[in-house]
């Protein structure tokens, strides 16, 4: 065994120091005169020339890890992080001159990239707000409490500090708002099945108390409602109603339910106030 500053070393190599000097990050020369340090030198000044640290296991079969420091210019470094797997050796981890970090890739240009299959175990917070970035496929903060969705370099969808979800629109006014400027703003929904009872279906229900302990509604409650709005230079104002209902007391069967078109008088539309009004009988 060989100690250095020690007369009683417990290790292989054993060097010990002291000194109360506070770390600087800054310093020029590394503080490679503080008593606490060990310093690896290469003196080349060739880019990619190294100074690296390196780890060996077992004798036979041995595997080698390493941690380089590359030189990539007058003053300038980055730190590299190799492993052996199945005898073969690379570099898993880059810090760049920069201070970007990079799994997976040696050139990051981002504070972490990470260049393969990534999972999280706990929340992944975002706490900044920030525009959307020139990528193909980002989630980041827009604003306070609000998440963006984006696709080329565009954010696609946006979910508020109430919840509420924008597609094409960063101000959703409800639970979900699909907009588009300058083209039909379109939902389609398919179904594709050798069978003929297979359908596109969309579906509205309703319940008394509450969604964990749900009870039959009433006679006459109104079990859904699609509003046809148009704005009027002022407002968005109602057009046109269809309103399903429940027709009598609701059995383990099914509830009967009468459906009510309208038509409403408005600046919108110009018309008296027409309905129709059909039950489950016709």
């Amino acid at each position: 065994t060989i100690g250095i500053g020690t007369n009683s070393p417990l290790h292989r190599l054993d060097i010990r120091g002291s000194a109360s000097t506070a770390y600087d990050a800054t310093s020029d020369d590394g503080q490679s005169n503080h008593n606490g340090t060990v310093q690896i030198f290469n003196t080349d000044t060739t880019d990619e020339s190294f100074a690296a640290l390196t780890f060996k296991n077992r004798n036979s079969g041995s595997g080698i890890s390493r941690i380089a420091s590359i030189s990539k210019g007058s003053g300038t470094t980055d730190l590299a992080f190799v492993t052996e797997n199945s005898n073969t050796k690379a570099e898993k981890v880059r810090i760049t001159s920069e201070g970007y970090v990079g799994i997976g890739t040696s050139t990051p240009n981002e504070k972490l990239v990470v260049s393969g299959d990534a999972s999280v175990t706990g929340a992944l917070q975002i706490t900044s707000n920030t525009s959307a970035p020139s990528a193909g496929a980002f989630l980041f903060r827009p604003a306070s409490n609000e998440l963006g969705i984006g696709t080329n370099s565009n954010e696609r969808i946006r979910i508020n500090s109430s919840g509420f979800v924008g597609i094409g629109t960063t101000s959703p006014d409800t639970y979900l708002e699909v907009s588009k400027e300058n083209f039909d703003a379109e939902i389609l929904v398919s179904a594709y099945h050798n069978t003929e009872a297979t359908a596109p279906i969309v579906r509205f229900r309703k319940a008394d108390n509450s969604e964990a302990s749900p009870a039959a509604v009433d006679d006459n409650a109104v079990l859904s409602v699609v509003d046809f709005l148009g704005h009027d230079g002022t407002n968005f104002e109602r057009g046109a109603k269809i309103e399903a209902r429940v027709d009598g007391t609701p059995a383990n069967q099914g509830a009967s339910c009468a459906l009510l078109m309208s038509m409403e008088t408005s600046s919108f539309v110009d018309s008296s106030t027409n309905s129709i009004s059909t039950t489950v009988n016709g």
